[in-house]
């Protein structure tokens, strides 16, 4: 699943000029607007490999969009498997109310959005979710403080600082608190995009949680763990 013609830099000169740009998946619309985290091809590979892991997983009913942003990957998901219910968690009330149009201009049912408060990333206690999916923040203080951070992130200048920042030391607190929120909510599947130059160090400090979980990296940033 790849976004036609997507360059992040045409996608972020069309919001300048107009507020807001429109990106094609597979003849699904996406809008995009200012103040909302605009999604990369790296996104595309997790909901690449998400589709995937739900299509060899069967008794995979219900699906956490952990920080949903735009959408995206709750518009994509919803619409690639209709009869799978699809909770959408976001801090950005901004954001929510891009999601909300995106999911109701793609005539989406299958998808709920849920308000999170800031630094939370915990899934409702009423709500069991099966596999959740999440492109967190992970820009964590040290590299945000290079001197050649815009030169590795160009568009980083773009996005909204609450969607990239995690305001901790290596871009990992994020998702610790994701999987801590999952071990309490019975989720078994986790597929995470994190920082692919900490991959490890966030591997290992998620492996020193108190709690039987299976982690591996999959590909550029990816990581999938399975709770026991």
């Amino acid at each position: 699943m790849e976004a036609k013609n997507f360059d992040i830099f045409n996608v972020i000169s069309d919001i300048r000029k107009n507020g807001q740009a429109v990106i094609s998946v597979e003849g699904i619309n996406i809008t995009l607007r200012k103040g909302v985290f605009i999604p990369d091809y790296k996104m595309f590979q997790l909901i690449n490999t998400a589709i995937r892991f739900i299509e060899k997983n069967k008794t995979i009913l219900t699906i956490g969009d952990v920080g949903t942003g735009s959408g995206v990957i709750a518009v994509l998901i919803a619409k690639r498997f209709p009869n799978k219910k699809i909770f959408a968690y976001e801090t950005s009330a901004k954001a929510i109310e891009l999601a909300r149009y995106n999911t109701s201009k793609n005539n989406i049912k299958n998808v709920r959005f849920f308000n999170n408060k800031r630094g939370s990333w915990s899934i409702p206690p009423y709500k069991k979710i099966d596999f959740i999916i999440s492109n967190p923040p992970y820009l964590g203080n040290l590299e945000y403080a290079s001197k050649n951070i815009f030169k590795k992130y160009p568009d980083l200048k773009y996005q909204p600082k609450m969607a990239i920042r995690s305001y901790d030391k290596y871009g990992i607190l994020p998702f610790v608190k994701i999987l801590n929120g999952a071990i309490r909510h019975q989720t078994k599947y986790i597929l995470f995009r994190s920082n692919a130059d900490f991959v490890d160090k966030t591997v290992q400090t998620l492996q020193k949680i108190p709690h039987k979980i299976k982690i591996k990296k999959i590909r550029d940033g990816i990581i999938f763990a399975e709770l026991k």
